[in-house]
């Protein structure tokens, strides 16, 4: 039986061909030639190959029944139960200066190159007086390959005579790629726990139903006094989400949240109740903590051309997933290296996050803050 009181256990293709041919053995003797060469022998193993593909979809149809190990569209459909759906991904915005000759127009849709990617205004821009004008670009492509480093160069797709150059001034919203399994697994679980009301997982939970909400942490002041700025009798939520989901945000705390406690925060929200009555919400930003980091690793001959882009995919996999409040461990980096096959050694590993001094120390994050790092951000010298 492959259904068991711990669950499936799938028979290995070893398992499978010592079965079929001992059934073989018994009936038509002992002395039955089964070896690879004989042609029982190839049918039973392909009979075998055969069986072993089944078993593995079998198992794999089990598992997709659970959120801890469905994977893809099959945790998706499981979220729906959770009221949570998988966050999308988002595109960058940048800002830019252009350059050119006074009242020339730059038309939405207009666009520039930056590192192979292609940005367009949103709307229309005149440029001023003073020959320069303040423009909002948006990423053709989402994820985060649209978050340009500062000093990035940018070039017109569409040259104007009117138009002379155009600089990067900053991004405004940087790019997110679609949502992990492992993230959407823990927001699954935030959410289920935070089913009931007036509790500190209701509320965690109720947020992180928000879409595009990426961390959450809430802190109480059950106290009679003042604590750290919080007054007597109150909580903050710290969010990280961008700004077009306060109002929901608000909502989901307002919903939530006990009565007659107050909640605190930089964030400014009105909320309406069943009665038409507007509330006041409060809240805060989570403060994103941008992760540096810079390793050299020993390798062989068995690592592959893509082992650096491997390399980074884990750490970006391992840190990314980090919810508020949780620090960055230095110890946990070196396993997601040496996940990498060819990879023998890391001779050296340092994170920072101001981009100045490295160093193999951990990075303590606050519970208002969240640890997060980008593909640019982290540097891998390999040696043979």
């Amino acid at each position: 039986m492959v259904l068991t009181e711990n669950g499936f256990k799938r028979p290995t293709y070893d398992d499978l061909l010592s079965a079929q041919i001992n059934r073989a053995k018994q009936l038509w003797g002992e002395d039955i030639d089964i070896s690879e060469q004989s042609v029982l022998g190839k049918y039973i193993r392909i009979n075998v190959y055969d069986l072993a593909q089944c078993y593995e979809l079998l198992e794999d149809i089990y598992y997709a029944r659970f959120p801890n190990s469905a994977r893809g569209q099959n945790l998706d459909r499981l979220c729906t139960f959770a009221g949570v759906t998988r966050d999308p991904a988002t595109a960058a915005k940048i800002k830019v200066r252009f350059h050119g000759n006074t009242g020339a127009i730059i038309p939405a849709a207009f666009q520039v190159s930056g590192s192979d990617l292609k940005f367009y205004a949103d709307q229309d821009y005149a440029i001023g007086v003073d020959g320069t004008t303040i423009a909002c670009l948006n990423c053709e492509e989402t994820g985060t390959a649209g978050n340009l480093s500062v000093g990035t160069e940018l070039t017109i797709v569409n040259p104007s005579a009117d138009i002379e150059d155009v600089e990067l001034l900053e991004i405004t919203a940087y790019g997110q790629d679609k949502e992990t399994d492992t993230a959407l697994r823990l927001r699954f679980n935030q959410s289920v726990a935070g089913s009931g009301s007036a509790t500190i997982d209701a509320l965690r939970g109720a947020i992180s139903r928000v879409p595009l909400v990426d961390g959450v942490s809430i802190i109480e002041n059950d106290t009679e006094g003042v604590v750290s700025g919080r007054p007597a009798h109150s909580f903050e939520c710290y969010v990280l989400a961008p700004e077009s989901q306060d109002q929901l945000v608000g909502e989901a705390i307002f919903n939530k949240k006990p009565l007659g406690i107050k909640s605190v925060g930089a964030v400014e929200v009105q909320v309406l109740d069943e009665g038409n009555k507007s509330h006041t919400v409060r809240f805060s930003r989570t403060i994103k903590k941008d992760i540096r980091l810079k390793a050299k690793v020993l390798t062989n001959q068995y690592f592959e051309s893509d082992g650096t882009s491997q390399i980074k995919d884990n750490l970006m996999e391992y840190i990314n997933n980090l919810a508020n409040g949780e620090s960055v461990y230095v110890s946990s980096l070196y396993g997601y290296i040496h996940e990498v096959h060819g990879v023998v050694n890391v001779q050296s590993l340092a994170i920072s996050d101001d981009g100045m001094e490295y160093a193999s120390g951990n990075i303590p994050i606050e519970d208002y803050e969240i640890a997060r790092i980008c593909g640019d951000h982290i540097e891998i010298e390999v040696v043979t």
